[in-house]
């Protein structure tokens, strides 16, 4: 076999590797359709060298195990001959997995095909589970959980959180319409949305909280009972905490906004807050958090029935509270749901 071959091999595994680096760290979002045509040739040129010289695909020649043989590689290579035919993003369902199999592919190749060109450079290839733990913590969950959970987020994150209890908090911006059509320009009011997502995100997350989303005229968030006691944090304080440094920031912050507006609507503009506690369904899917349970639907009436600058909580919550914290004030507020139900929920006084 010419030394070209191996060249080619080498030069074909560098391209693979830069594509891959970025396709698996966005979970294919980046480069798939780039990766999966130079998998293409890759895999081409390697089944080309492997023709006459089957060392190519052996463990123990390319110093990943003390196997004898090619099933190892030669497995890696079928997955990601699927892979280039399929829709998939990824050729393995697992992050863990994409991460160890293209990482035991590429750097066995790689040592046995520089010393087929007689390269003398001493190239270090290494790898580790941090890279996993990257993809899983930074680009999954870095958007919803709050810091210290990032460093060591657990596999059955999801079971975890769904089996504690939860806070969940709807934050919601009263005359967010008016706002809209009568702030000076688009602009400024884009500037203005994101300047309160990104704050009030800040003090969700500083305070242990988990931000779900951004809901259009608010967002969704929960303080989750786990989460905070990793973090040796009691989840009612970190909600009372975090409640009212939203609703202080809040307060200047939609003052300021409405300075700006052609038309005052009636009632003021601000953000209304609604919590309730229970236990809340956790999923993953795709990258995307969702929460499911009666406690997130209470937590929306119960914001329903409160006005601008106001943190209202249902019963369980406020008497939780209540006994916890015998300084905080509440007083009492009768409400209808849509559907005529009517109920009794709690403005908090912080």
């Amino acid at each position: 076999m010419k030394k070209q071959e191996y060249t080619k091999a080498l030069i074909l595994l560098q391209s693979f590797e830069t594509f891959w680096t970025f396709c698996s760290l966005t979970e294919g979002e980046l480069y798939r359709k780039e990766c999966k045509e130079v998998t293409k040739e890759l895999i081409a040129q390697l089944n080309s060298i492997f023709a006459t010289d089957k060392k190519i695909f052996n463990s123990k020649e390319l110093t990943l195990d003390s196997n004898n043989d090619t099933t190892l590689i030669q497995g890696i290579i079928v997955e990601l001959e699927k892979w280039t035919k399929n829709q998939n993003k990824l050729p393995f369902p697992e992050v863990f997995e994409n991460n160890w199999r293209m990482s035991l592919f590429t750097m066995g190749l790689k040592i046995y095909l520089l010393k087929k060109v007689d390269s003398q450079l001493k190239v270090p290839i290494i790898w580790s589970s941090g890279e996993t733990s990257f993809s899983k913590s930074r680009i999954r969950w870095g958007a919803h959980l709050p810091h210290h959970m990032l460093r060591t987020i657990p596999d059955n994150l999801e079971i975890e959180l769904s089996n504690a209890r939860t806070i969940a908090v709807v934050g919601d911006i009263r005359k967010s319409q008016d706002l809209m059509t009568y702030s000076p320009s688009a602009d400024f009011f884009r500037d203005m949305v994101i300047e309160f997502t990104q704050t009030s995100r800040k003090i969700i997350k500083d305070n242990y909280g988990i931000f779900d989303k951004f809901t259009g005229d608010g967002f969704l968030a929960y303080f989750n009972e786990d989460v905070c006691k990793k973090a040796n944090k009691d989840f009612i304080d970190c909600f009372i905490k975090s409640s009212k440094e939203i609703i202080d920031f809040s307060s200047e912050h939609f003052a300021k906004w409405t300075k700006s507006i052609r038309k005052l609507p009636l009632g003021s503009s601000g953000l209304t807050i609604g919590a309730d506690i229970g236990k809340i369904e956790y999923k993953e899917i795709e990258g995307h958090l969702f929460a499911i349970g009666d406690t997130i639907v209470w937590a929306n009436r119960v914001c329903s029935a409160g006005k601008s600058n106001e943190i209202i909580l249902n019963n369980m919550l406020y008497n939780i509270v209540k006994d916890k914290d015998k300084k905080i004030k509440f007083e009492t507020l009768e409400s209808v749901t849509k559907a005529g139900e009517s109920f009794t929920a709690y403005r908090m006084n912080v």
